[in-house]
């Protein structure tokens, strides 16, 4: 409506021109003049107005698009952390596996930090426009969100932790089986080699002592599977998978 007016004043100015041909009266030149400046102030500010409310509303526009990025990010990353906690117990391969991929999901944190940033930004930019009943939803939004972020944020510092620690029980398992499994092997290639006495009474007593010997380490690898049948009962018990 205003820029329609502009061929108006500009009409004025005409006329003020060819009156003061005319006329050496100064008012019709000053009140012309004035009412050009006038004109320009009015365009001026509605022109800032208009600027102004058009960056606002691509704020809004920037609000409405990070929410949706951040819970995108949100829901893609309690998807991981779910996928990770359904990992069977005793496979320490695929524990590993969830491991690398929780960790990349943790490098990612400051991604869904900056959109969270980015969506506080867009709302101080643009709240105002909205009645008091719409700004209180927006905030509520945010609330929540950052609610979710610090959830996800635990949950994925928590899932490695439990990641890590099954692994490493499942490993010093594995070691002490092994350990195990080798020190069984080589007892048992013992007696598929017991010498020949030939009633001789030092070759008895050596004999012997080397059999003592033996069953002292029996004594001692006692405890160690003890120790094993305990860690595989808590590690494969099927009420705990």
């Amino acid at each position: 409506l205003i820029l329609t007016k502009k061929s108006t004043v500009e009409e004025l100015n005409d006329v003020c021109e060819a009156l003061m041909e005319k006329s050496a009266c100064s008012t019709v030149r000053d009140r012309t003049v004035d009412l050009q400046k006038s004109y320009s102030t009015l365009l001026g500010k509605v022109q800032g107005f208009i600027t102004k409310l058009e960056k606002n509303l691509v704020s809004h526009t920037e609000f409405l698009y990070y929410k949706e990025e951040i819970n995108k990010w949100l829901n893609d990353a309690n998807a991981t952390i779910k996928n990770c906690s359904d990992v069977a117990a005793d496979d320490v391969v695929v524990i590993r596996q969830k491991v690398v991929q929780l960790q990349g999901l943790s490098n990612s944190i400051p991604q869904g930090q900056k959109l969270f940033e980015m969506l506080q930004d867009s709302f101080t930019k643009s709240s105002y426009l909205y009645p008091e009943d719409k700004q209180t939803t927006m905030f509520q939004d945010i609330s929540d969100i950052r609610d979710s972020l610090d959830t996800v944020i635990i949950g994925i510092s928590s899932s490695l932790n439990n990641l890590n620690a099954q692994a490493s029980r499942l490993e010093s398992y594995e070691e002490l089986k092994r350990r195990i499994n080798e020190w069984l092997a080589t007892t048992e290639s013992v007696f598929e080699t017991l010498p020949e006495t030939h009633g001789e009474m030092t070759e008895v007593k050596t004999l012997l002592e080397r059999l003592k010997h033996i069953q002292t380490e029996i004594s001692f690898k006692q405890t160690d599977l003890e120790n094993l049948q305990q860690e595989a009962a808590n590690l494969f018990d099927v009420n705990k998978c």
